[in-house]
């Protein structure tokens, strides 16, 4: 690659007007950064510049085969401990940590496109092992208005549609319920103990009357993480209150403070199978 003073000058050019690799791809990451700070720029520079795994940052693929294997686990059982009262069964398909926790950060963060196909796919997994029984309604966890204004999009909510997409495309039955709503601030729960969680977020969320046809369905409660299952808990309360009972918690990923039980996945996703659709 030349800089425009090479093109200019033509066949006077010298050595030192060719840049080399290294100020090349020096220039690339000074401009990905520029194009960055906007959300939908990031996506148009994640599609357009040279790709590279979001996972451990080889050229490859979004997503390479090493680190995409977490994502092609089954669903394990990973409850909290201490587990709050009143959460559901909860299921995941990874540990929260190492190139799963580099994933999700980065689809979150930085509204990664190409990560979305192979996360709603993970999700899927862990519905389907969460309630065996169809037809499934998912109920996403919204995000707060704060990280809603700061992402300007609800990555759970993204991802609940595109799994509901991944089910109905292998023959279930699985539509997609924006039924929870925040109702007043929280605190930073960083720091908190798990029963200050749970009592920072008693009352924080709402659910909206149901439709005759939530209640013939399974009800799963769905999000990107698992943590204390505070947040889970509030979920499933709120959704008690309106006559709903959520049947499971499905989430792509626990933190491995969790217990763990293996059961066997029901839907489990082929490695061609990840698009972004």
């Amino acid at each position: 690659m030349a800089g425009v003073g090479w093109l200019r000058e033509g066949s006077r050019s010298t050595a030192a007007d060719h840049p080399d690799e290294s100020t090349v791809w020096l220039a690339l990451a000074k401009a990905r950064a520029w194009l960055a700070q906007s959300r939908k720029m990031r996506a148009l520079v994640d599609l357009l510049a040279p790709v590279v795994c979001f996972g451990c940052g080889r050229a490859d693929a979004v997503v390479c085969v090493n680190c995409r294997q977490p994502l092609l686990d089954d669903a394990r059982l990973r409850m909290p401990s201490p587990c709050p009262v009143g959460l559901p069964n909860a299921y995941s398909v990874a540990p929260y940590a190492d190139v799963v926790r580099t994933l999700l950060l980065a689809y979150k963060e930085r509204d990664a496109v190409g990560l979305r196909g192979p996360l709603a796919a993970a999700l899927a997994t862990a519905v389907a092992t969460a309630a065996p029984g169809q037809p499934w309604i998912l109920v996403p966890v919204p995000s707060t208005r704060a990280a809603l204004r700061r992402r300007g999009f609800d990555p759970t909510s993204r991802l609940a549609q595109l799994a509901a997409r991944r089910l109905r495309r292998v023959g279930a039955d699985a539509v997609v319920a924006p039924l929870l709503t925040h109702v007043r601030a929280v605190a930073d729960s960083a720091g908190l103990t798990a029963d200050q969680r749970q009592t920072n977020l008693h009352g924080a969320l709402r659910a909206t009357r149901p439709s005759p046809v939530a209640r013939n369905r399974c009800l799963v409660l769905v999000d990107d993480v698992l943590t204390t299952g505070a947040t889970m808990a509030e979920a499933a309360r709120a959704l008690r209150a309106v006559g709903l009972a959520p049947t499971a918690v499905a989430t792509i990923a626990a933190t491995q403070r969790h217990s763990e039980v293996v059961r066997p996945g029901l839907h489990k996703q082929r490695q061609d199978d990840y698009g972004a659709g």
